[in-house]
């Protein structure tokens, strides 16, 4: 049990880390995270994140890190492209919708907590100088400690990023167009 909090304690620190870190480079149009986590045995990865930087140019880096439960440490993979004309006019439509900017700020979620799954899913962008982070966690199990303020607003944004989200995962699986980076940093997160 307490690997269980301490794992879980370290995602959401990792993903709080990425907002910081995007705070330094005010370079970009959106930065979207999402963190799968699994805590019981299961087929493929029991941890993985994708990320994803936009220039407003379209440039994008994603980076990728899996984990599995067994087989020691993870791997992290960055790639670059540039978007096709249609995808980022499609991103630029989804961040320019009024139910966007109308979510809550995300609340970060209490930790340790205990969950067997969670899916931690934000979107970063530019609002003048400073970053407004919106986003969501989903678990399986009796999840964080928040308020019920900041659970509801976690089922909102939940509805509301789902097309996002959809976009997000699209794009990242459009493997013709990503060209992998063979030494690069990260610039989502600090894993190592």
């Amino acid at each position: 049990m307490k690997n269980i909090l301490f794992y879980l304690s370290l995602m959401i620190a990792i993903a709080s880390d990425a907002s910081a870190q995007q705070a330094e480079n005010r370079q970009f149009l959106i930065s979207l995270y999402e963190s799968d986590n699994f805590l019981h045995e299961t087929s493929g990865p029991v941890y993985l994140t994708n990320c994803l930087v936009v220039q407003p140019d379209g440039h994008s880096r994603l980076e990728l890190f899996r984990q599995e439960l067994f087989g020691g440490g993870g791997v992290l993979r960055y790639y670059e492209a540039n978007l096709k004309p249609e995808e980022l006019d499609s991103l630029k439509q989804l961040i320019q919708q009024n139910s966007f900017h109308n979510l809550r700020p995300f609340s970060e979620p209490n930790t340790p907590m205990v969950a067997s799954e969670t899916l931690y899913f934000t979107a970063e962008t530019l609002d003048g100088q400073t970053v407004r982070k919106v986003g969501y966690l989903q678990w399986e199990g009796s999840g964080p400690t928040n308020s019920e303020i900041d659970k509801a607003g976690w089922r909102d944004s939940a509805v509301e990023l789902r097309p996002l989200l959809i976009w997000f995962r699209s794009v990242k699986d459009d493997g013709h167009i990503w060209r992998q980076l063979r030494h690069a940093k990260s610039i989502c997160h600090s894993i190592n």
